[in-house]
């Protein structure tokens, strides 16, 4: 079944995959200090009440089946919202990669999109990606990763 709007892979083990070599990456690390735009991310969901329960609840809200599954050691991919501003942060500083090939079996092409595609259908996902706030935040945080493409060179990569 596709995704409406076709945001995302044809085959979920795609993205689950993809997630999954990023989360490995961040479990297997210290915890690396946030960039600005998502430390004022942090500070957004943590000093407004509203946005918190949003943010706490989504991820308990995801379906306990597949493809919404666990990884293979039991845990969710991305476990809650510090764990995503994490996995965010790492992707932050690469380009998205596409290739023929990748395109060919649905690769991801906006990394944010796969990070929040399961919670975004929660009732808590879904109220948190329509407000405001949340939205403004956002934007903050596509611009700041399309100035960081702009000023670097991954034309080769991409």
């Amino acid at each position: 079944m596709r995704h409406f709007g076709s945001w995302l892979p044809n085959d979920h083990h795609v993205q689950h995959d993809w997630v999954s070599k990023h989360v490995a990456h961040i479990d297997s690390q210290p915890p690396q200090q946030l960039i600005p735009v998502l430390q004022e991310f942090e500070e957004l969901i943590e000093s407004n009440e509203r946005i918190y329960m949003y943010f706490e609840k989504m991820w308990d809200e995801a379906p306990l089946r597949k493809p919404y599954y666990y990884d293979p050691t039991g845990q969710r991919q991305i476990r809650n919202y510090k764990h995503m501003l994490a996995v965010l942060n790492r992707i932050f500083m690469q380009a998205p990669q596409w290739n023929e090939a990748a395109f060919g079996v649905g690769m991801v092409g906006m990394p944010m999109v796969s990070i929040f595609d399961y919670v975004m259908a929660t009732p808590s996902g879904h109220a948190a990606f329509l407000d405001p706030d949340v939205n403004n935040m956002m934007k903050k945080i596509l611009n700041e990763w399309g100035r960081f493409l702009k000023a670097t060179s991954f034309y080769d990569e991409v």
